[in-house]
């Protein structure tokens, strides 16, 4: 074994853990959980525009409930979108995130491992493997019935398959031709830098979650904050999704050789079941104003100034 094929080894494992593992954080679910929630919302939003409308030609919904899901639609997207690019930090060993970000910073800083002959021996690839694929077309033609199964002894179709596409792939990845192949072949380290420059539009969310969501910024702060990154519209949500899908799986197929991203998960249920009932029934609204009355009052108590105060005992537990 040649050197750093090993630790190259680590490294892809630890990579594709991050990109597709059993992790509940791991980049490709973190992606589809944000794009279904984000397909629910739109569903809700087309019944928005389904809906009977009023005089002033609104729809006829109620604008407590719709208020809420907007603000948590927009706040939960955005700090989707703030995980899935977060920077790793290099100080603390307790803040490290998985996120595709961090798998880009991460793949840039070992560019040293990423070489054709390592990557061939790490991934157990046949390096020539155009004498695999004559020999397997050549007893393939030879078989009385022409498939591959009488070959499963023999040699396999991806014995030399997948070879060809590693080598396809790191002919781009190293910018040579593929009359020039060499084991010593890197990628190209700027692969990483326009990678991360794909992840641009993300930018303006960030700092939107920064100063507005995840932290309440005083006014000194948010005024440093430009107008286009103080609001999060549907058309920005949408711009980040594509590129964080676009990223996601040129790293995972062409890079990592792992799973294509699959997409928006299709529902193995009505998702539109009991769509066409009301919240509540209009017999039950009385209930709904006396249960908010209730809490009305619960709330306001604790706002009441006791005096002298009572406070519960450090011993309480």
């Amino acid at each position: 074994m040649t050197d750093g094929v090993e630790e190259l080894q680590q490294k892809l494992a630890e990579w594709r853990y991050w990109m597709d593992g059993d992790d509940p954080h791991c980049i490709m679910r973190q992606l589809s959980t944000m794009l279904w929630n984000d397909a629910v919302f739109r569903v809700i939003n087309e019944c928005r525009g389904l809906a009977p409308q009023d005089a002033d030609g609104e729809p006829r919904v109620n604008g407590m409930v719709h208020g809420l899901i907007n603000r948590c639609h927009f706040e939960t997207q955005a700090l989707a979108i703030r995980r899935l690019t977060e920077r790793n930090s290099q100080r603390r060993e307790d803040k490290y995130v998985i996120s595709l970000r961090r798998l880009l910073d991460d793949m840039g800083a070992n560019v040293g491992l990423l070489t054709r002959g390592n990557f061939f021996e790490a991934e157990a690839l046949v390096y020539d493997y155009e004498p695999l694929e004559q020999e397997y077309y050549k007893q393939r033609t030879a078989s009385p019935t022409g498939g591959d199964l009488c070959l499963a002894r023999q040699i396999s179709h991806n014995d030399w398959l997948w070879a060809a596409r590693r080598h396809e792939a790191f002919d781009c990845l190293s910018r040579k031709d593929s009359t020039h192949r060499s084991r010593s072949d890197a990628v190209d380290a700027t692969i990483f830098a326009a990678l991360r420059h794909q992840l641009a539009p993300c930018d303006d969310v960030k700092t939107f979650v920064d100063k507005f969501v995840a932290h309440a910024a005083d006014p000194a702060n948010r005024d440093r904050v430009p107008e286009k990154e103080r609001q999060i519209c549907l058309g920005k949500i949408w711009d980040c999704h594509a590129v964080l899908c676009r990223v996601t799986t040129f790293v995972s197929v062409v890079l990592l050789r792992g799973n294509d991203f699959p997409g928006l998960a299709h529902p193995l249920f009505d998702q539109f079941q009991h769509m066409d009932e009301p919240l509540v029934a209009t017999r039950e609204l009385g209930l709904l104003e006396l249960a908010w009355q209730e809490h009305e009052r619960e709330i306001n108590g604790w706002a009441a100034i006791d005096w002298p105060p009572v406070w519960p005992s450090r011993d309480a537990t």
